[in-house]
Order: C-alpha cells, then structure tokens, then sequence
C-alpha cells in the first residue's frame, strides 16, 4: 500500500479511478494462461514506448468502461490525456502497480478499498473543494439505523414484483466516491451474508442467499439492490470504480443530478428501479414518486448550484414548497422512500434550528417518524468546513397519515383556532402529541481531522470500536456512548449521550426548533443556565433591552470611535485594543446610546460583551445594547453575562448556519439565581481593583513590545512608527 501510494497519489485524480479501472478490468476479464494487457512490455534494454503504453491504456480503458460502467453514452476523448498528465508518468504508474493485485487480497481487512477511498478523498478535495464523511461517523449511522436487522426482516418477508424474495433496495442520491453504499454493503455481507445466517432461512430464500453472498466478492447482491446517483461526473466515474472494486453494484450508479423527474433515470437494458415514476397517492402532493426503496443513505451537499436546464427539470419534480437547496433533498427521500421506509442523512443543523427553515421542519414532521437527533461536533468536517451538523433518523409515515394531516390542519383552520394554537390541537387530533425523538450531542467522535495528515484518535462517544473500528456487538466497555442510550429505553437523561424530547414539547415554544442543545436547555433544564442553581430569576429582570440607534453608510459629522466584534476580547470585558478613529462609514452601524451593556449576538458562546466604551462610539449591527434594572453593579453584571454557564446557555440559544446568532427576547428568558443586590458591592469592588490590575499589567506589557521593537528597528535600520508620522 505504502509503495502504491508513493507512485499514485503524485497523479490527478481522473487518472487513479481510471488506472484501477483498467486492473480491476484487466483482472477479471483475462483468461488463464493469458497476458495481462496492464503491464510495460518490452525488457529494461528495450522497454516499450511510454506513446505506445498510454495508446493500449485508453483501449483497455474503453473497453473496461463499456463492460463495468454502464455509462448512457462512451466518454468523450482520451482516458488519458498526455497534454494534462505525460506520457512518461503513466507509464511509470502502469510499471508500479502491474504486479499488484487489486482483485485478489491476500491482506486482512479491506486494504484497497480502504486506500482507493483515501486517495479519493485526499485528490478530490484538494481539486474540487470538496469533502467526505468520515468512517466513523458513517459506520454510526449503520448502527443507528439497525440496517442488518432491517436486511434480515426483508429478506423474510417481503418479495419483489416477481413474487421472488429480496434484500432491501438502497440509494445514496448525492453518493459522493461511494463511501456509505460501501460501508452499507460492507455490515450487510459481514452480517446477512454469512454461512450461518443462510443456514437459518427456508429452503427457497437460504438457496438466492447462497448465490447472492456466493463467489469471491460476497457481493453480487449490490448489483440489484444498492443505487447511487452523484452529479459531478469525476466523482461519479470513482464511485463506480469503487463499487466494481468491492464486488460490482455499478450499473446502478447514475452520475446525474440526484433532484430530476424520475423518467430521466430510465435507461434501457438497466436496472430501472430509480427510472419510476408515478402519482402519489397523498391527494394533496402532486409531483410523481418513485416509493421503491427501503433505506436511504446519504450526506446531501450543503450547498446546491444547478444550470439553467438543470433548474428548470428540477423544477417541475417538486411542489415549489421547500427551494432549491439541500432542504429539497428532503423531499426526494420521500419521493424514493416507500411508506414505512427509512432515511439516515446528515444536515446542516441550521435546517433544525432558523426561523427560515421552519418550512423544512414542517415537512419533516409531517411526512416522517422523527427517530433520532445526533447532533455533531463543530470540528466534525473541519478542516474543510466548520457548519455545525447532524445525524437523523426516521421513518416515512403511512400515506393514510399524510391524507388525515391535510384534512384535520383544513379544519382547524376553518375554525379560527390561533395560529400558535393550530399545532398542537393537530398534534392532539393526529394522536402524536406523545410521539418521542431521541437526541444527543456528544463532544467527541473519535477522531480529529487534519488537512493532508493521518485523522487524529480521539475517544469515541458514538459507540464502542471493535479492533477494526466498527461498533462492538459485544462490548466490555464502562464508557457509555450514544448508543447505548439510543438502544435503552429506561436510561437517565443525558445532555451529550442521549435524551428524549415529545413533539408537544417541542412545539410549546414558538421558535418550533428540533437541535438538541436547544432542546435540552429548555426541556430539561427549564431553561436555567445550571441545575444546581434554584434559577428563581430571569434576565429579564436584571437586563432591558435597548433599540440601539441605526445609521447607513455615510460620511460622519466627527471623528467617531469604530468598535467592530474583533476588537473584544473573549469573556474579558475590554477592549484588546484602540479602536480605530473614523470619518465616515461603508456599512450599516449602530450607535451605542442609551446602554449600559453591549452584546454580541453573533456567536454569543464566546461570551463578548463590554460595559466601558468610549462616549459616542459606533459599532457592528451584531451589537445589541442592554440597560442594568435595580441599580446592579455594572461590573458584576457583565462577568455574570461571561461567566462559563451563561456562555454555554448561549451557545444552546444560537441558531444559523456559519455565522451563529441568538435571539435577544429568548436570552432575556434565561434563570439564574441572585441574591441580595446589597450583598453584590462587594464582589464588584474585588472585581473593579482586579480589572485595574489587569489595565495597568497591559499597559507595561505594551510600553515594553514599543521598547523591543525599536531595539530591532535600529539594530535593521528600520524606520519606526514615529518616523512615519514626521
């Protein structure tokens, strides 16, 4: 592995998928006694031409790609191009990798599977700006989903439109290289697929069990059952490439845009399950479904760009509810999911938590059985995003359900029931008022990733690893994990490993949001900022909200202190420096009268805040200004707004995407305890001669950085600050 690495990860990433293509190919297809066509003929005194080498790959290429790829139409030119990678190192790679098997693994464990992903990863998101789900957290989501239990019922007792016994119909519709239709097929053959397992099943299904789980691979049931689509066309040439790699299943990848009517799928001499489309038989959805699969799997892209042709088809596969986003692949998982099917995706939490995504929310309640809630990390994806994300679960509800939703939401509305009402009488009149969702936020999942370098071990709070990294059917761990708390019912509440929350709870409150730090703030700690605390105060009644004055972009009529989110310290309550003078502004301001304190909203966990500013500043809209009630000290009001609790309790307020804010009126509803104001001088006092200490050890620290700085600015002949100015 280490030697193919050092030889392949040189080159693009086009060029991998296509040369293990080739091999896998070249192995598969060459009789006994044959040659293999992948190798550099010749001998070291009279080696074939690295022209001649590149001109066989791309027939070998063609060939293999008509044989495995199931593309709608050949690709155009070369497979590989001597004007974008020369000829001298394809021929290089072809010699480096001939006398390796990719088809024949004499290794424990997957290890050109596992390789061919890593280049993937590493070439492809270097190149395209992409990233892909770590193991870890994909073989989670398997467990969580419980697919081998799933697979095995199926098997049993569902047939197909033949009348013939199946294995459950998957799909990724944004696949990405293939990585959780691997893994899936991975736990199903390590599972469902064994010796033992099939000797268990009645004559007729024990006898397909064997032909499915039979050969080399243990695969050859993904050929029918397993479906992906992705829209960028490199990508999706490497998930098929991977799929071929672990046992075949590519004829059912589609490199398409994963959101087009159904008939665009349709592809003669195929496996058409994705090509169907009919009409539903929810009286108010109009667009066709396809309700032909049992599970889906995916981790959708976060953000969605689509063509003008593109648009336009996707257009007409939906009902306009929910825009062109990744909250419209929602709706395709109900498009393809049968009534009583299932999903696991992950999703920027912000589509559980904005005002903006209600709308997804509500779809989401209506047409699914919300199971699960797993919220992730911030560092989850890191290096290549910082979105905070995910996991969940659940199940399609019945097409009788959605019909009686309709019909008891028209008739609550007829009524002249309060619109703040209308939920929960609809959830009452559905009988899903007592309905649970099961939610956790562990802080660690087991690695940490870094850009270009080995992912980091961490301790993993998903689940307990086996010694191949996957979850443990038998652990002798004392560590509790996430699923642990998922598979018990009778368990103490946890903030990080698990909880349960009611659809009543959730919508008695208007902001109707799903995250679970939201959720176990108000719903477990009744929205107190620590539960040792009696919390027989709010904010609100120490802390008024001030409308801060607003001011467009313009020229000043003085020189006015400019004081941006960048100037304040984190839980310090000053500023880290001067603020610069202005004369006039580019941007929106607010002006900071009328307040004792201010806020930053935005990213409220970092606990920025400052209770001194000079007179007539102006500053960021994420600004919000707060007046002290009852004669409080100033002093002792602001550490208490920066004090570890309340910052953890706004960062279970904030909602958003990238740049997380909170709601000022719902900060406002935050308990805490206070005692007796008189009893509160003096800690403001302590406070006050320790801040001047802090003051005056600052103003040292920069007296001397002036003093070494001028040392080197002599010592190199530089100019100083002072120079400028004269």
């Amino acid at each position: 592995s280490t030697k193919i690495n050092s030889t392949i990860s040189i080159q693009n990433f086009a060029l991998t998928s296509k040369l293990i293509l080739c091999k896998i190919f070249d192995e598969q297809e060459t009789g006994p006694g044959k040659t293999y066509e992948l190798q550099r003929f010749g001998d070291a005194e009279d080696p074939e031409t690295t022209e001649q080498v590149v001109k066989r790959m791309n027939k070998l290429y063609r060939r293999a790609e008509d044989a495995y790829l199931a593309l709608p139409k050949p690709s155009e030119g070369p497979a590989f191009e001597v004007v974008r990678v020369p000829s001298a190192k394809i021929a290089y790679v072809v010699g480096r990798i001939e006398g390796i098997s990719v088809t024949r693994n004499s290794h424990h464990g997957d290890l050109l599977g596992e390789f061919f992903e890593q280049i993937v990863s590493q070439d492809f998101t270097q190149s395209k700006g992409q990233f892909f789900t770590p193991p870890k957290v994909v073989r989670f989501m398997l467990a969580l989903a419980d697919v081998s239990t799933q697979a095995k019922k199926v098997l049993r007792q569902e047939k197909d439109h033949l009348g013939r016994p199946r294995l459950p119909y998957v799909i990724d519709p944004s696949c990405g290289s293939g990585t959780f239709l691997i893994e899936y097929m991975k736990e199903i053959s390590a599972t469902v697929g064994t010796d033992t397992y099939g000797k268990t099943l009645p004559d007729r299904i024990s006898d397909i069990h064997a032909v499915w789980f039979g050969g080399r691979s243990k695969n050859i049931w993904a050929k029918d059952f397993l479906f992906g689509v992705e829209n960028n066309y490199d990508l999706g040439i490497a998930a098929k490439v991977n799929m071929v790699l672990h046992g075949d299943g590519s004829m059912n990848t589609y490199i398409r845009s994963g959101l087009l009517p159904f008939p665009e799928y349709w592809m003669d001499g195929r496996h058409n399950v994705l090509g169907v489309g009919k009409e539903s038989n929810v009286t108010t959805y109009e667009p066709l479904v396809n309700e032909q699969f049992d599970f889906l799997i995916t981790n959708p892209p976060f953000s969605l760009t689509a063509s003008p042709d593109e648009k336009r088809l996707i257009e007409q596969a939906f009902n306009g509810q929910l825009r062109i986003s990744e909250v419209l692949f929602i709706e395709r998982w109900y498009q393809l999911l049968r009534p009583g099917g299932t999903f696991c995706a992950i999703l920027p939490e912000n589509i559980l938590d904005t005002k903006n995504n209600k709308t997804a929310r509500w779809f989401l309640l209506k047409h699914f059985k919300i199971e699960a809630i797993v919220s992730l990390p911030y560092d989850a994806f890191k290096p290549f995003t910082s979105t905070k994300t995910c996991i969940v679960y659940a199940q399609k509800r019945q097409q009788d359900f959605i019909n009686k939703w309709d019909e008891v939401l028209s008739a609550l509305e007829l009524t002249n029931i309060k619109n703040e009402n209308i939920t929960t009488e609809l959830f009452k009149q559905l009988d899903i008022s007592n309905e649970t969702i099961f939610m956790a936020e562990p802080p660690e999942i087991g690695y940490k990733r870094r850009k270009n370098l080995p992912d980091l071990e961490r301790p993993n709070l998903l689940y307990h690893e086996n010694a191949e990294g996957y979850p443990s059917r038998a652990s002798t761990s004392s560590q509790d994990c996430v699923l642990d708390y998922w598979k018990k019912d009778h368990i103490s509440p946890h903030a990080q490993l698990g909880f349960r929350v009611s659809l009543q709870q959730i919508v008695s409150r208007p902001a109707f949001r799903m995250d679970p730090k939201y959720c176990w703030l108000w719903y477990f700690e009744n929205g107190c900022v620590s539960k040792e605390l009696s919390c027989t105060s709010k904010l609100s009644d120490i802390l008024s909200l001030v409308d801060l004055p607003k001011i467009k972009k313009q020229t000043l009529p003085n020189e006015t202190p400019l004081i941006d989110l960048d100037l304040v310290a984190s839980r310090q309550g000053t500023l880290s420096m001067e603020p610069p003078i202005v004369e006039e502004i580019g941007s929106d301001r607010v002006v900071f009268e009328g307040a004792d304190i201010l806020f930053s909203k935005l990213e409220p966990y970092l606990g920025k805040i400052l209770f001194e500013f000079p007179e007539g500043a102006i500053g960021s809209p994420e600004w919000i200004g707060f007046v002290i009630k009852s004669g409080l000290p100033k002093h002792y009001v602001g550490y208490l707004l920066m004090h570890p609790v309340f910052c953890e309790a706004f960062r279970r307020l904030q909602s958003g995407k990238r740049h997380a804010r909170l709601d000022p009126m719902e900060m406002l509803e935050l308990k805490f305890e206070l005692h007796d104001p008189k009893l509160l001088k003096a800690p403001e006092k302590e406070i006050i001669r320790v801040r001047d200490e802090i003051d005056t050890l600052l103003k040292k620290t920069m007296e001397l950085r002036t003093e070494i700085d001028s040392l080197v600015a002599n010592t190199a002949g530089l100019r100083t600050a002072e120079d400028h100015k004269e």
